[in-house]
């Protein structure tokens, strides 16, 4: 009988262990299905929750301006004097010459500089089958920079450092008809306002770097969106966009405010920021890194700028309009950030893979994209001007040697667009480091010198408006003789 109650123990005992490793098993398995809803899908948030999450990856798009920089050629010219030969020569076109006529042109760079004294020089030549049609010589001197060609004056014109956002603001470039006006001109917004006051060699990870304690500060201003009602919140499943030309399959998660509430929320976050010391100071730093000016880079001007903006949104919301936010994920990544506040937008896309990652920036009408595809850096600038006309220009650069073989080059196809005309273009320069590469000039043995810093307001502006039509008078002359037909650089 005992030999029984033992065996029938034993069994029962082995019973209640299966059960126990089932039970475990179960608990096990279920944990493991709940923890990958949690951190790889979102199937535990809410639409307000998965919103939030992905808009604060958005600022992982300017990492694409990190990886497109070469830092050992940066480091390079840093340490060591350099010589840059360049050669340009056209490979197609549409609606501008004969090729017979461009396949002669050649355009030449040489550079010299030394970062260390301050110094670079530019001589830029344009040839005609071995004959040279014109030339254009830069130099940066310290604190001044000029530029020279016997067509257009009889000696350097220069800028002191210190004032060239004034200057170039002073002279109305913005409308002056060029792509990069045109280009400003697209975004819809005064960023010629907002020039930074001299020309700065700002290290870029610097700018855009983020301490533990600034993110931690960040996410209270992301936190700030919890107050907002949940019918603001809306989720599109299975939603299509499209960048670059690819179609992504996407969920799309928006927060929609009319005008009362998008002038709410803003006064909220302003109230906040401007009470905020040490947000203010990593803002106002940033932008000192970049050499704005005071307006942006004093932290009670700019305060008070933030709280005039807020004041006039509460006083009149349907001046700026209605506010909606979108983000649209893939493969739980934050691919596209669309804002749009009355009749202005800003989207930000950002695609990466194993050898491919592209961030397009796109105010209104104007966008950017710079992307690296392998050994390939690709940046393209796109715009539509006021007379709806197509610009744009896309630049490939790929590389070959190395700074320390001194044997680094850079071969680069440009395309440009301009409506009907088109153009494409080959360019390479070759890149020597060392101490016998010659002498650099500077402006202290130059005669004929004229400073732009030295004139007021209206001297300035009439002086560029003459120069403008100096440049255009010499450019369609010099290519009429040799059989093209050209449009005026600037416009008036």
């Amino acid at each position: 009988m005992a030999i029984k109650y033992l065996s029938a123990e034993k069994k029962a005992k082995k019973k209640r262990n299966r059960i126990i490793i089932t039970v475990i098993s179960v608990i096990l398995i279920v944990t493991v299905i709940v923890l990958y809803l949690i951190f790889n899908t979102d199937f535990f948030r809410t639409k307000r929750g998965a919103f939030i999450r992905y808009l604060q990856t958005t600022n992982d798009s300017l990492e694409t301006i990190k990886i497109i920089r070469d830092k050992n050629l940066i480091e390079a010219k840093k340490n060591k004097q350099f010589l840059v030969n360049g050669e340009m020569k056209i490979n197609s076109s549409a609606n501008i010459a004969d090729s017979n006529i461009l396949d002669k042109l050649r355009l030449y760079v040489v550079t010299k500089g030394d970062y260390q004294n301050d110094k670079i020089n530019t001589d830029i030549s344009v040839n005609n089958g071995g004959d040279e049609l014109a030339k254009l010589s830069l130099i940066k001197d310290s604190d001044y920079y000029g530029m020279y060609s016997a067509d257009i004056s009889n000696g350097f014109i220069g800028i002191q450092n210190d004032k060239v956002g004034a200057i170039l603001a002073d002279a109305d470039l913005v409308n002056a008809g060029t792509f990069l006006s045109d280009f400003i001109k697209g975004t819809k917004f005064d960023l010629t306002s907002n020039l930074a006051s001299s020309i700065v060699d700002f290290n870029t990870d610097d700018v855009l770097e983020e301490s533990k304690l600034q993110k931690k500060y960040f996410q209270n201003y992301f936190k700030m969106l919890k107050n907002v009602s949940d019918t603001a919140y809306t989720k599109k499943q299975d939603d299509k966009i499209v960048i670059d030309g690819v179609t992504h399959n996407v969920n799309t998660y928006t927060l929609s405010l009319n005008e009362r509430e998008s002038a709410d929320l803003i006064k909220s976050l302003v109230d906040k920021l401007t009470q905020d010391s040490l947000t203010m100071d990593f803002i106002t730093t940033k932008l000192r890194m970049l050499n704005l000016s005071e307006e942006y880079t004093d932290i009670n001007t700019l305060n008070r700028r933030l709280k005039q903006f807020a004041t006039e949104y509460q006083l009149n919301p349907s001046r700026y309009g209605k506010l909606s936010i979108s983000v649209s994920e893939e493969k739980q990544s934050n691919i596209q950030t669309s804002i749009s506040f009355g009749k202005n937008s800003i989207i930000i896309n950002h695609v990466k893979d194993d050898n491919n990652e592209m961030s397009i920036f796109k105010i209104n009408d104007s966008s950017i994209k710079l992307q690296k595809a392998g050994n390939k850096v690709i940046i393209a600038l796109h715009t539509i001007n006021e007379d709806r006309i197509e610009r744009g220009i896309l630049i490939t650069r790929e590389a070959s040697g190395s700074v320390d073989d001194n044997n680094l080059e850079y071969l680069y196809n440009i395309r440009s667009v301009n409506g009907i005309k088109n153009i494409e273009l080959n360019y390479n320069e070759k890149f020597t480091f060392g101490n016998n590469i010659g002498e650099i000039n500077g402006f202290k043995n130059t005669e004929n010198l004229v400073i732009l810093n030295e004139f007021n307001k209206d001297q300035i502006s009439e002086f560029v408006k003459k120069l403008e039509s100096k440049i255009n008078e010499v450019y369609i002359s010099k290519s009429s003789s040799i059989g093209i037909s050209v449009d005026p650089i600037f416009t008036f």
